[in-house]
C-alpha cells in the first residue's frame, strides 16, 4: 500500500511542479522542490486530501516537511479509516 501511496503522491507533486516523477523522490521537500512555498503547500494538501478522500487536520499539515511525511501521514489516515 506505501508504494501505491508514494506514487500516487509522486504524481500530485509532478503535476503541481511540471517537474518528472524521476526528478522526486521520499526525501524532495520545499528547500529541493522549486516552487514549494505556502501557496503551494495548501494545493499539495487539497490534491492529497481530494486524492486519497481524506481530511488533514491542521498539525498533520504542518508536519508534511517532505514527500516521505506526506506517505506516512496519508499512509496512518487510510488504516485508521
Amino acid at each position: 500500500m506505501a508504494e501505491s501511496i508514494i506514487s500516487e503522491v509522486i504524481s500530485i507533486f509532478s503535476d503541481l511542479f511540471n517537474v518528472s516523477p524521476e526528478e522526486l523522490g521520499p526525501e524532495s521537500s520545499p528547500d529541493t522542490v522549486e516552487g514549494w512555498d505556502s501557496l503551494q503547500q495548501v494545493n499539495i494538501v487539497l490534491d492529497v486530501e481530494q486524492r486519497f478522500n481524506i481530511t488533514l487536520s491542521p498539525p498533520e499539515i504542518e508536519e508534511m516537511l517532505t514527500v516521505q511525511d506526506i506517505v506516512g501521514i496519508v499512509n496512518k489516515k487510510m488504516r485508521d479509516v
